[in-house]
């Protein structure tokens, strides 16, 4: 129930962000736009991201936002790239010295599918790269650099999935950081269910800087069930996580994001539905909640909850 409280006063979150903003999503909007007709060759598709979440026993923070645009292109099915920019708003408590913190988070990643006869299926070689820089100078959140490859392997005769990645973070400070995190998943119930799971090992973590923790470990538990698409504004699938463990400085190979905040995530749960809207057009919401625990001000424990949006065409 109290789960479902908060998602409520999430809801009347939905402002927009500043324009500045909105000006990196319209450009980057036009610059899919002229790429698309300039090469028609290539597939393409455009995201909006959108969050907005409401902090409950916070000290330091009352409200986020975010707003982000993400374009991706594939040519031959062989190989590809997603850039995009998000752009995140949180409002501090009246205790802080500041009364907003501002952060863009930029992304560039590169991917390229290889088949081998010894080993059957499709392995794709991927390299994240992440840029976050946010207008809180005087600590080590501002500045951060993360690189991130990955190798996915996709079983052609049997609903299998696996992938191992390697991510590296640079803070101010600090040596790098370093992730180990892998997944695993499988179709069961003829297809129509999808259970993944994926671990996550961080190391090299200082301290001082990471609240007295030098390594921290997570599972995230995923379940996809598929629908109908017959009936009019059906989702056409259903996911719930629930997410266990410690993680702080950790780069999210799923969603391509770097969590850079000085506090632990001590996990939380999530609830997905994405629609097809038509054959190009794709829209996914998702209400979540976070446990986290920092100190600063004093040690405390707080939560996140968030609805997040996301929709996307393809050309």
């Amino acid at each position: 129930m109290e789960f479902i409280k908060q998602s409520k006063q999430v809801s009347d979150l939905l402002n927009p962000l500043k324009s500045n903003i909105k000006r990196k999503a319209l450009a980057m909007l036009c610059v899919s736009s002229a790429l698309v007709h300039a090469q028609d060759a290539w597939q393409w598709q455009s995201s909006i991201n959108t969050m907005n979440g409401r902090y409950v026993d916070s000290l330091t923070m009352n409200k986020q936002q975010s707003l982000g645009v993400r374009i991706s292109g594939e040519r031959n099915h062989q190989w590809g790239f997603t850039a995009g920019v998000q752009s995140t708003r949180i409002d501090m408590a009246p205790i802080t010295q500041t009364s907003v913190q501002q952060q863009n988070n930029w992304l560039l990643s590169a991917y390229t599918h290889q088949t081998y006869a010894t080993w059957p299926g499709r392995w794709t070689l991927q390299l994240d790269t992440h840029q976050l820089n946010n207008d809180a100078s005087h600590t080590n959140t501002n500045a951060v650099r993360a690189v991130a490859p990955q190798i996915t392997w996709l079983s052609h005769s049997l609903p299998l999935k696996a992938d191992l990645s390697l991510a590296t973070s640079n803070y101010k400070n600090t040596a790098p950081i370093q992730q180990l995190s892998s997944a695993i998943a499988y179709g069961i119930n003829n297809g129509n269910d999808w259970l993944q799971i994926r671990g996550y090992v961080i190391q090299h973590l200082t301290p001082s800087e990471a609240l007295g923790l030098s390594s921290t470990r997570a599972v995230e538990t995923k379940i996809t069930h598929f629908l109908d698409h017959s009936v009019m504004w059906m989702p056409t699938s259903l996911t719930a996580g629930l997410d266990r463990g410690k993680k702080i400085y950790w780069v999210d190979m799923a969603s391509q994001a770097v969590n850079n905040q000085p506090m632990v995530n001590e996990g939380g749960e999530n609830i997905t539905a994405a629609w097809r809207l038509n054959t190009q057009t794709h829209l996914t919401l998702q209400l979540s909640q976070t446990r986290y625990y920092a100190e600063s001000v004093a040690a405390h424990r707080f939560k996140l909850g968030s609805l997040s949006t996301q929709l996307a065409f393809a050309w």
